[in-house]
Formats: structure tokens, C-alpha cells, sequence
């Protein structure tokens, strides 16, 4: 008997009943029932037992577990698998395999004397047994035993689970005996996947270490598939493990890929190529993609369930089970999907087809009928990968790429947006990324018209794009529709009428959308007051469901789905049996179930455009700040330590802010600002939300935190984001480059540099090759003399990728740069001497008036006069004398006292030039940029200032900054008249704007009752 550290210090009657235990396992595991399955003999146990005594002690966790729960913990380690041999209870070995950890649980119940187990002890084994598989849930409860003693199941069930995924070394498998087992491509797999892995093993620093043996010849290909297969499973264990060990009870298992290395051997056999393409195909199945789903119509029959799609649900079953109607763009969006199609098969690139329609137009309807075509047509099956994208997490290239390398069958991905503010900017950042996936991909998304143009989404750069927009009802859809209707009993107040009035009802509503001109002729009321007196229905029988419907619906505009246990908390149900009875009972075709991950049940309403009709009526949710309100409330009640839970809040307020984007400047800002102010209200909950998602390891959450406190301007919220971030991981690429950009933007010394520099480092050590922070981290090691790592920048920007023509540029200025410095050789005199303008006439002759600017900054480190006095000699270079050059030579004149005056000659060079009444709004901050220099230089007239603070203010007359510097300074002069007058109207012009309470508009307020 083994006799791992984990066992040393258990007391003699536990320690002879585990070598009992140990023995009966033995027996019964000895002859593999399925021989065509993995080692699960007594081996196994014991590699998982190995395992577990290397994760506690590199936690630091020898003693952590008490003697009872290492008994309970060893004896489910040799117990878990003895339902593999329980021929008994399912003749199927399939099935036998899916639920052998239940078979187990019941054996041990059943036969627990003869196994040898102690009584007190075997309920609780039982149930750490049969959580070895599946989720673990509230059922897995700490346990008292009559000592007192506590057994905490939860974790004593994870410990199993995870030690079990880890044992996947070559020692489960036996080449020799597979080759008399009739295998299909899917056990393939999982066979290949243990010979091929040498070993698994965890370092004193929680880190995961595996080592892989593959063939010399096809050692690469293989390493890429293989570690995706087993890493990609590993991790969604410790991702779904992680409350329960990290959390709960501080046990890590981090992943480095330093840590996964290969060997090349010939001793280990080669896969026959056409078993290796059946198995790669068969991986697409069985891999978890995090985000996106293979559709997959077979598995979508399901049961028919028309009241729900009629009112608004849509699911790809009610698709399969053809509910629909046929829309007269079906031909139209067949051949602008073959031309997108052809044009990125030819080019292997992506490229775009928009549905576009308004709110209820039918746009999921018809999206998901399309897919189900080209599925049933065969036109694309056949060599197309159909996938249907969960927005809520990121796009993940390298999935995508996974997939297309896996079949070299091109991609059709289906987009049904909630959000598409945060879908455009997903697929933008997919685009522009410094490794754009160059495979065939169409991307068919759905979107309304206004929401599409508000989030730039006609800005998105595809090699080819197209629209197929959904209308008001045709005649035939009409007659279609009433005829659907009729056949599935959904007809309601037209089931009387005869086929003519039935027409002619529908007729008259058919300008509004498919949805809401069903729902007001079958129901003979205006669509806003058939969802209020719906809703008003719920809640004179159950105020709870009512409720649930508000929050269901708040959250669901803004892209965000709640899961079960929070929906419960909002409404304040006891279990879950309450929650079935009090809630879903009254709303079951309002709120409906959305989708099932890591054992989580998500609810959202029925449709977006009943949720949005619901709320503008309801006075609490009527206007944007007060939905943000109302879904702040709900930061008191969520568990920290959930991330389902934190995923509400977090894409919440991410999706609100991203909602602001289409309005006006000043009411943008505005809200943010009370936003801001909302949040700051509620910092030490965030803390604690950071907190626990830093203890999961959850960087992709923190680092939404850290986007949001940068757009709310709470940027010493954004660097505590970042430094846990980096605390997290040293050499994070993102948060080190975040982090340097964000100290260079205040005043900083030679030891602040020193820091600065150390997080470029680290970015560059992390892999950054993103064609900006190269610039950057180029322009800041030549600007203060970093020259460390000169040599290894110059190589990585040589072999950049610039996605746009703006990265680009920007890499030509730098190639320029290191030509500059390659030919001075010496370095300090390459940052001090090119100064004279003819050395530099063939670099700047490549760059236009906008980058010059940057150039010069990065290569000049002389004073501020000596500076001013090459960009001015830059500037003659340029006769139309630009806009861009001429402000940058004037704010850096006025960053120096004794070039102010040459500051506001320039600004007032390109107040003459260039500033027109019909300027835009970039105009007007100029205009307020001089205005501030000119007051603080205190020498320029007056008037002059009272000119352009009046110009100011015609540009923009709804920004307040622009009246309060004016009555400000008009005060100061003691012309107490003018101040007065000019106070007023911003007091005004607030009143009107609804921006009454913001800050600006109580210094006028203050003003005006100090002038008058």
C-alpha cells in the first residue's frame, strides 16, 4: 500500500480501515468491464491520491485537511470508480460511463461493511463520491459528525475532481491492446491524448507542469492539437472549481505555459493521417469552445411550444419545427450571402451581411431560419462551418482559427446582437487585431438600423459587406402569418372573425413591427398597454413575479442575462420550490430560461422590445439614470464570491456606459458624471468584487473594471485594477502597457521613470507586439536613454503586422527612427545630435503634418526653448503652415513662462486660419485652450479674451465651461454687469438641458449671486 504524506498523521483506525478499503477497490477494479475505456484500476486512485498530496503542499496546505476528512478524502479516491464495474445496474457501457459516479455513490451505501468503510463515515463518502463528476452544488454541504468535527464535502469533492482531470498521463493507456479494440474516432482521442502525455506534475509555486512526447516528424503539428485538447479541459475544471478551492479555501493550481514543454521521441508511434483528420474533426464536438456554440440541428427538435413564440421567444427548435412564415427577402439574402461567401473564400478573409429591421421586425426570427436553410440546402453544410457567437464573452481568435485549421472548411458565424454597441467593438478589436485571423469567414449579424449607425458599426473595415433589411408585411407573409396563426390556436381576438376582417385587421397594422402588429391585431389594444396591463396583471396576483419581470427586463436591455440564485435573492424566495411556485408559475411565457452554463441557470424576458415597452411606463425605470439606479441597488445582495453573480453587475454597467455613446457630448457627459458619482458611492463593494475576482484568477473581469474607471475618469480605480492585475500575473501584456501610459500621463522623476520603464519591460517580456505599445515603448527608451532593450524593439518592429494604415504609419516612422539610430551608432549622440533639420529631411519626407509631431518628441530631448525652435523650423517645411503642427508648437511654447507670448501668437494663428462658425466641436476646446492660456498669461487684452469666450459659446452654446470662464473672468475685471448677465444664460441654458445639479452650474450659480 502506498503511503503518501497526506496519510502520515492519521490515527490507527481510520489508517486499517483505508488499507480495507484499499484492498476491496483493488478486487474490484482489477478487470476492466469496458476494455476499450482508460485505466480506472487501483492505479488510478493512487496517481490521483499523488497528485492531490502535491497540490496541498505547494499550497502550503499540509495540514489544512483534518484526520476525518483525509479518511472521507482517500477513501472516495479509491471508491469513485467502482460503478465502471456495475454491470448490474446498466447493460450499457455508455451510459455506465456517464453515470458510474452515481452507480459508486449507491454501491458504497449498499455494500459498506464489506468494503471496510466506518459507519459514521459513509453517507459522507457516498456523497463526496458522486461529486467526482458534474457540478458541485449546495447539496455538497459541510457535515458535523458527532465529534463535532467538521467535513467540508465541497471540498473534499473538488479536491476529487480536479486531482481525477489531472491524472492523464501515458500510464492510462496500452498502445499494444488498442490495437485489438474496435475504437471510433472519438475514443481515438481520448486514448491519444493520455499515450501521447509523459507526465503531469504541480511545482512548489501552485503551477501546472505537463510534458508531452510526440513523434519527431510530426512533433509540432501534434503539440498544437493535443496541448489545446488537454489544457482546454483542465482549464474549465479549475474555472468551474475555482469558488470552491481558490476561493473558499485559498488552494491555487495555476497555469504557465512556460511550464507545458514537449519531447521529440521515436519510440512512441505516429497516427495514420486519415485517423488523425477523424479525430481532429471529432475534438470539435467534445471541445468546450468558450465563445461560441457548433449549431447543430439534430440535437434542436425539441418540444413545440407556439404561445411562446408567438409572444416573442424565439429558439432554434421553434425554427426546426417550422413556426415561422417565409420572409420575401429569403432569395435576396441567399445571393448576398453566396457573394460574401465567394468573396472570402477567394480572399480568406472576413467579411460582412447585416440584417437590419426595427425592434421586433423579425430579425432573430429570420436569422436563425437562415442558418437552418443553408444547413438543410446542403449549398454550405457541406463545407462551412456554421457557429453561433455567445457575445457575452470575447470573440476568441484563436478558436475561431482552431476551427477553420481543424476542417479547412470556411466559416459562417451567426450574431443575433442585444448589445451592439459591445458586439461592433468586438468584432472591431477581432479586425484590428496584430494577428487578424486570415481564414474565410462570413459574419451575419442582426441589428437595428439606428443602433448599427450609433455604434459606428458602418465604420467596421470588411473587405465586402452587404444588408438585407426586413420590412413591414408583405400581403403574402399576412396571409402566412394568419394562417400560422390559426393553425397553432394563437389567433385570440381574430378567431371569430372571417378570413377577409382577419386580413384586413392585420392589414392596418402591418406599418408597425411583425411583433408588435401581432400583438395588436390579435388583441385589439394598442401594443404599450397590452405588455403594462400584462404586467399589471402579474402583480395584482403575485407583487413578487412582478418583480422578477422589472429586474428580468432592466437588465436584459442592456445585453445582461440573471442567474437563477440572484433572480431568487432580488425576489426574496426561501428555495427554489418557492421561486417555481410564486414566480415562474405566474410569468412562464414573460420570463423565460435563456441558457445552462457550468450549472447555472440563466432566465431573461421574452423579447427585448417587450422589456424595453414595460419599463419607459414604469415611473422607477423611466429615464436611463434611473434603471442605472435601480440595477446599482442590487450591489448590496450579490455574492462576491460568485462570478455569475459579479457577471451581472460588471457587463452591466460596461453595456450602460456603451449605451450612452450615441447621445450629445454634454448630456454624455453629464450622465457619466452621475455615474461616477453612483459608483464612488459604492467603491468598497467594488473592492470586494476585485477582490474575489482576484482570487479566482479572473484578469478578463478585472480588466473590464479597469476599462470602466478609465471612461468614468476614476483613474486611481483604473491603477488599482491594474496593479492587481499585475499582481497577479508580472508579466501581463495589457495591464503593464495600461499602467505605463497611465503614470507617464502625470509628473514624474528620474525614479518614476525607472518604474515606467520596468512596466514597458514587462509588457515586452509578455509578448506585446502590438504595433502602438512598440511605438511608444520605442519613443520612451530613446526620450529618456533606456537603451536595454533597444536591439530586441528594432527586431519585433521589423516584424510587426500593421493591421490599418495608421499602424503602419506609425511603423514607418519607427523603421525611420532606427535608421537614424543604426547610422549614428553611438546612442546618446543619436537622442542628442540629429538636431539640425538636414538630417532629417529624407525620414520626415515619408510622414505627413499629423505624425510629424510625435516624431520630433520622440528623437528631441534638448530643453523646451531648443525644442520650440526645430519645431518651428519643421514647421516651415510645411507652407500651408497645418493646423496640427501649428497647435503643437503652441502648447508646448506654453508649457514654458517665457514662450507664453509665442504660445498665443500661434493659437491666435490658428484661430484666424482656421476656426469657422460651422466648426466642429474639437474646434470649440481650442477655443477654450487658448481662452485658459490667455487669462493665465495676463497679458492679452480683455476684450480679447471676452471674444473668445463669445465665439466659444456660439459654437457650442449648451456647454456650460465656456459661460462660467467667461463670467468668471468678467468678474475678476469687476464688470459685475457682464458676469451677471453672461451667468444667467449658462444658469439657463441648464435648466433647459437638465443639467442643473452638475457642478459647473453651481459655480455659476455662485457667481451670479456674487455679482448681483
Amino acid at each position: 500500500m502506498t503511503n503518501p504524506s497526506i496519510l502520515s498523521s492519521l490515527p490507527q483506525n481510520l489508517a486499517a480501515s483505508i488499507s480495507a478499503i484499499e484492498v476491496y477497490a483493488e478486487r474490484i477494479l482489477r478487470d476492466k468491464l469496458d476494455p476499450h475505456f482508460t485505466d480506472h484500476s487501483i492505479n488510478h486512485s493512487n496517481r490521483i491520491i499523488a497528485i492531490l498530496n502535491h497540490l496541498l503542499f505547494s499550497n502550503r496546505k499540509e495540514a489544512y485537511l483534518s484526520n476525518d476528512e483525509k479518511y472521507v478524502l482517500l477513501a472516495a479516491c479509491y471508491l469513485h470508480d467502482i460503478g465502471m464495474q456495475n454491470e448490474i445496474s446498466t447493460g450499457n457501457s455508455a451510459e455506465r460511463r456517464d453515470q458510474h459516479h452515481m452507480i459508486s455513490s449507491q454501491m458504497i451505501k449498499q455494500a459498506w461493511r464489506d468494503i471496510g468503510i466506518l459507519d459514521a463515515y459513509v453517507d459522507i463518502i457516498a456523497n463526496v463520491v458522486e461529486g467526482h463528476r458534474g457540478i458541485i452544488d449546495d447539496k455538497f454541504k459541510t457535515v458535523l459528525l458527532g465529534t463535532c468535527q467538521a467535513i467540508r464535502c465541497d471540498l473534499l469533492a473538488a479536491l476529487l475532481q480536479l486531482g481525477d482531470e489531472l491524472d492523464i498521463s501515458h500510464e492510462r493507456v496500452d498502445i499494444v491492446k488498442k490495437k485489438y479494440l474496435c475504437q471510433n474516432a472519438e475514443s481515438d482521442l481520448h486514448f491519444y491524448k493520455h499515450y501521447y502525455t509523459l507526465g503531469v506534475g504541480i511545482t512548489e509555486r501552485q503551477e501546472l507542469s505537463i510534458a508531452f512526447r510526440f513523434p519527431v516528424s510530426r512533433s509540432d503539428q501534434y503539440f498544437d492539437f493535443f496541448n489545446q485538447i488537454v489544457l482546454g479541459k483542465i482549464k474549465k475544471a479549475i474555472e468551474s472549481l475555482a469558488g470552491i478551492l481558490s476561493v473558499k479555501n485559498g488552494i491555487y493550481l495555476l497555469i504557465n505555459d512556460e511550464n507545458i514543454v514537449f519531447n521529440e521521441t521515436d519510440t512512441v508511434e505516429s497516427i495514420p493521417a486519415e485517423e488523425f483528420e477523424a479525430i481532429v474533426n471529432a475534438s470539435l464536438g467534445v471541445r468546450h469552445f468558450r465563445s461560441f456554440n457548433r449549431i447543430n440541428f439534430q440535437r434542436m427538435v425539441g418540444d413545440i411550444n407556439s404561445e411562446l413564440f408567438f409572444n416573442g421567444n424565439v429558439r432554434w427548435e421553434d425554427i426546426v419545427n417550422g413556426l415561422d412564415i417565409p420572409r420575401s427577402n429569403n432569395q435576396e439574402f441567399k445571393d448576398k450571402l453566396q457573394s460574401a461567401y465567394s468573396f472570402s473564400s477567394e480572399n480568406q478573409t472576413a467579411s460582412l451581411l447585416l440584417i437590419t429591421g426595427e425592434g421586433g421586425a423579425g430579425k432573430t426570427t429570420f436569422l436563425k431560419r437562415m442558418a437552418y436553410n443553408i444547413y438543410n440546402e446542403h449549398e454550405y453544410a457541406d463545407f462551412a462551418n456554421l457557429l453561433s457567437y455567445e457575445y457575452e464573452t470575447d470573440l476568441d481568435l484563436f478558436e475561431l482559427n482552431t476551427i477553420y485549421n481543424a476542417t479547412q472548411k470556411p466559416i459562417i458565424l451567426f450574431i443575433d446582437g442585444i448589445n451592439i454597441e459591445y458586439v461592433c467593438n468586438v468584432i472591431r478589436d477581432s479586425i484590428n487585431s496584430p494577428t487578424p485571423p486570415t481564414i474565410p469567414i462570413v459574419y451575419i449579424l442582426s441589428a437595428r438600423e439606428a443602433e448599427w449607425a450609433n455604434a459606428n458599426g458602418g465604420n467596421l473595415q470588411f473587405g465586402y459587406k452587404d444588408k438585407v433589411e426586413l420590412g413591414k408585411l408583405s400581403p403574402p407573409e399576412i396571409i402566412a402569418l394568419i394562417s400560422q396563426l390559426e393553425k397553432h390556436g394563437q389567433l385570440h381576438d381574430l378567431k371569430d372573425l372571417p378570413d377577409k376582417e382577419r386580413y384586413a385587421r392585420f392589414a392596418v397594422k402591418a406599418d408597425r413591427q411583425l411583433l408588435v402588429a401581432m400583438f395588436e391585431a390579435t388583441r385589439s389594444d394598442n401594443f404599450e398597454k397590452i405588455i403594462l396591463s400584462e404586467y399589471n396583471n402579474i402583480k395584482k396576483h403575485c407583487y413578487q413575479a412582478a418583480i422578477a419581470y422589472e429586474y428580468i427586463s432592466l437588465f436584459y436591455i442592456y445585453g445582461v442575462r440573471i442567474p437563477k440564485k440572484l433572480l431568487m435573492k432580488l425576489v426574496r424566495c426561501v428555495d427554489e420550490d418557492d421561486f417555481q411556485q410564486i414566480v415562474l408559475e405566474h410569468t412562464h411565457l414573460i420570463i423565460v430560461p435563456d441558457s445552462f452554463e457550468y450549472g447555472i441557470q440563466f432566465y431573461r424576458p421574452r423579447h427585448k422590445t417587450i422589456a424595453e415597452s414595460l419599463l419607459t411606463q414604469l415611473e422607477d425605470y423611466s429615464t436611463p439614470l434611473k434603471q442605472f439606479k435601480q440595477a446599482t441597488m442590487i450591489m448590496s445582495i450579490i455574492n462576491p464570491f460568485d462570478k455569475t453573480e459579479r457577471y451581472v453587475i460588471h457587463n452591466f454597467v460596461k453595456n450602460y456606459i456603451s449605451s450612452l455613446l450615441p447621445r450629445s457630448k454634454e448630456e454624455y457627459e453629464d450622465r457619466i458624471f452621475e455615474v461616477r458619482e453612483l459608483i464612488k458611492k459604492n467603491e468598497e463593494r467594488l473592492k470586494e468584487i476585485i477582490f474575489c475576482a482576484q482570487s479566482e484568477r479572473q484578469l478578463p473581469e478585472i480588466f473590464i473594471w479597469s476599462k470602466i474607471s478609465t471612461k468614468l475618469g476614476l483613474f486611481y480605480f483604473h491603477n488599482y485594477c491594474l496593479l492587481t492585475i499585475i499582481s497577479i500575473d508580472q508579466y501581463n501584456k495589457d495591464a503593464n502597457y495600461a499602467y505605463a501610459k497611465q503614470l507617464l500621463r502625470k509628473q514624474t522623476n528620474q525614479r518614476d521613470y525607472d518604474g515606467i520603464y520596468k512596466h514597458f519591460q514587462n509588457s515586452f517580456k509578455g509578448r506585446n507586439r502590438r504595433i502602438p505599445f512598440l511605438f511608444d515603448f520605442l519613443k520612451f527608451s530613446v526620450r529618456n536613454e533606456y537603451y536595454d532593450h533597444l536591439e530586441e524593439l528594432f527586431l519585433a518592429i521589423d516584424n510587426s503586422y500593421s493591421s490599418t494604415s495608421e499602424e503602419e504609419e506609425l511603423r514607418i516612422q519607427m523603421m525611420g527612427i532606427i535608421e537614424g539610430y543604426k547610422n549614428e551608432r553611438n546612442r546618446v549622440a543619436f537622442a542628442d545630435k540629429i538636431s539640425t533639420l538636414s538630417g532629417h529631411v529624407e525620414i520626415t519626407k515619408n510622414m505627413n503634418a499629423n505624425t510629424l509631431f510625435e516624431y520630433i518628441d520622440t528623437v528631441f530631448t534638448g530643453n523646451i526653448q531648443n525644442k520650440i525652435s526645430e519645431y518651428e523650423e519643421y514647421l516651415e517645411l510645411f507652407k500651408s503652415r497645418p493646423k496640427s503642427l501649428l497647435l503643437s508648437v503652441a502648447r508646448l511654447a506654453s508649457r514654458s513662462n517665457t514662450d507664453m507670448q509665442k504660445a498665443i501668437d500661434y493659437f491666435d494663428e490658428v484661430f484666424v486660419k482656421y476656426i469657422r462658425p460651422n466648426s466642429q466641436a474639437d474646434d470649440y476646446k481650442i477655443l477654450i485652450e487658448y481662452a485658459e492660456i490667455a487669462i493665465r498669461s495676463s497679458k492679452v487684452r480683455k476684450e480679447k479674451i471676452y471674444e473668445l469666450l463669445r465665439y466659444a459659446i456660439k459654437l457650442h452654446p449648451s456647454d456650460l465651461r465656456s459661460y462660467e470662464m467667461f463670467s468668471s473672468h468678467a468678474l475678476k475685471n469687476n464688470e459685475k454687469e457682464l458676469a451677471m448677465h453672461v451667468s444667467q444664460d449658462g444658469i439657463d441654458v441648464a435648466k433647459k438641458t437638465d443639467r442643473f445639479q452638475i457642478p459647473l452650474c453651481k459655480k455659476l450659480i455662485d457667481i451670479n449671486k456674487r455679482a448681483s
